[in-house]
């Protein structure tokens, strides 16, 4: 940055300096050369003491002089110009590479913005539209601010800047927000796979599937290697039934990128949802091993251990899940599921509630509140309750 700078000022004084030259020096090739008067006799006098000499005819050389004088001043002149015209030249490309290192250092400023409200948002290599969930929301308003205040202040068409408004408002839980963000980005770079494959993705939570899948396709289009694009065209056909489809999309994503978990995670869960819980447990396991702290894939294994019935593995799994992101409302929900299994109704009922703070939305944890609070009322008039059921249908 300073080594920028420094260029920026010498070529600065270059301009300056060829500019002066150029001026001083047209200048002067414009000052007349004015002969020198010489001294002689008045017309028809002659000095005291000297005889008048006969006329004689004015030699070659005499009469050649005036011309060299001419020449000389002519090339004088010309050589003047071409100072001029050389310091002139000289000042305009010293501005126009002046001009280009304040750029490239603009670029480079934009650059280094943009890394470092990725990084605070908390970004996965490789997965650009996910954003690790234990980021507080101050280090989240500091990216937004880095994106609104300085990125697009300097390049407002930086599709990159766009993308990541929508990361932070996706990680806001405003997802309708988002969707704005990454369409104005497309806007701007019609030729992003990220882009495509980011809009896909929220608008996949939106409900509008078949539009998520041509988002997906178009990425793969444009870079047929694209893992996150191969993952999530596999999340969108799986939430469609197509299973086996599914499982193409996340091995081929796995293949591409062999430490991708999110691909892994979510191999693991179709797995799971067709039975093969054996294969499903040990791609799940993986998923951990590449990255303990995923907690998403740490929910997905209790969720594949409990449709085992294998619930003391399950539950210690999704309370993992819940140290790594507290903000987990899906844990909170399975973990209330499986301790009701169990027949703890109280701890079932708080999981719950918990997870309705978190999504008020969630019409199944709506349900099992409902049914852990008649079992413990059950209980507590030491009644026969109704039991409740694990529900192994989906997470």
């Amino acid at each position: 940055m300073y080594s920028i700078q420094i260029m920026k000022t010498f070529l600065y004084t270059i301009a300056c300096c060829g500019w002066f030259l150029g001026f001083a020096v047209g200048s002067a090739a414009q000052v007349p050369v004015e002969p020198t008067p010489a001294s002689s006799p008045s017309a028809g006098q002659l000095p005291h003491g000297t005889q008048s000499a006969p006329e004689t005819l004015p030699t070659v050389a005499e009469h050649s002089h005036p011309q060299e004088t001419s020449g000389l001043q002519l090339w004088k002149e010309i050589g003047l110009f071409i100072l001029a015209l050389l310091g002139a030249v000289l000042g305009v490309v010293s501005f126009y590479y002046t001009r280009q290192l304040t750029h490239r250092q603009t670029k480079v400023e934009v650059n280094q913005w943009l890394a470092e409200a990725w990084d605070l948002l908390g970004g996965m290599p490789g997965c650009e539209v996910i954003a690790r969930p234990n980021r507080n929301r101050e280090q989240l308003v500091q990216a937004r601010h880095l994106l609104e205040d300085r990125v697009l202040i300097q390049d407002p068409t930086s599709a990159k800047a766009h993308r990541y408004l929508g990361v932070y408002w996706w990680s806001r839980g405003r997802s309708s927000k988002a969707i704005p963000f990454f369409r104005r980005a497309l806007e701007l770079d019609p030729l992003s796979a990220k882009a495509h494959t980011n809009l896909g993705h929220h608008l996949t939570d939106h409900g509008e599937l078949e539009e998520a899948i041509s988002c997906h396709r178009r990425a793969l289009e444009l870079d047929p290697q694209h893992t996150l694009a191969n993952t999530n065209l596999g999340w969108v056909l799986a939430k469609q039934g197509k299973l086996e489809e599914a499982i193409d999309c996340f091995r081929r994503a796995i293949e591409l990128d062999s430490e991708q978990v999110l691909a892994r995670n979510n191999l693991g869960w179709v797995l799971a949802k067709q039975g093969k819980l054996e294969e499903a447990i040990a791609t799940l396991l993986k998923a951990i091993e590449l990255d303990p702290d995923y907690a998403l894939a740490r929910d997905s294994l209790g969720w594949a251990f409990a449709k085992q019935g294998n619930m003391e593995e399950a539950i210690a799994c999704f309370r993992r899940a819940i140290e790594l992101d507290p903000k987990y409302a899906l844990a909170y929900r399975n973990l209330g599921t499986a301790l009701g299994s169990q027949g703890k109704w109280r701890e079932a009922a708080d999981c719950f509630k918990l997870s309705l703070e978190l999504n008020p939305e969630d019409d199944l944890a709506q349900k099992r509140l409902r049914t852990a609070q008649a079992n413990l009322l059950a209980e507590q008039e030491k009644a026969e309750g109704a039991t409740l059921p694990l529900d192994t249908s989906g997470t």
